[in-house]
């Protein structure tokens, strides 16, 4: 059983890591709008591809870091016929 110092670690990485994807997707976000508004059709195709990446890379990481769903119980076996 986890102790209450497991469970604060663990919480606390969590929240790093959520800090970590905020801030890239606030940074992104930002260097979307000046592209934008800088009408550099290559920025923008620069960032669309960071992004891509980005995305991949925490898709990836989610996966890795999923405990997966346990099996189904098997369906018990039907009653003899009488």
């Amino acid at each position: 059983m986890a102790s209450l110092d497991d469970i604060r670690t663990a919480i606390a990485g969590e929240t790093n890591q959520v800090a970590a994807v905020t801030s890239l997707l606030q940074q992104l976000s930002a260097a979307l709008k000046d592209a934008l508004a800088a009408e550099d059709p290559a920025a923008v195709q620069a960032l669309v591809d960071q992004i891509n990446t980005d995305a991949n890379v925490l898709a990836n990481a989610v996966a890795a870091n999923t405990v997966p769903a346990p099996a189904p119980a098997p369906a018990p076996a039907p009653a003899p016929a009488a």
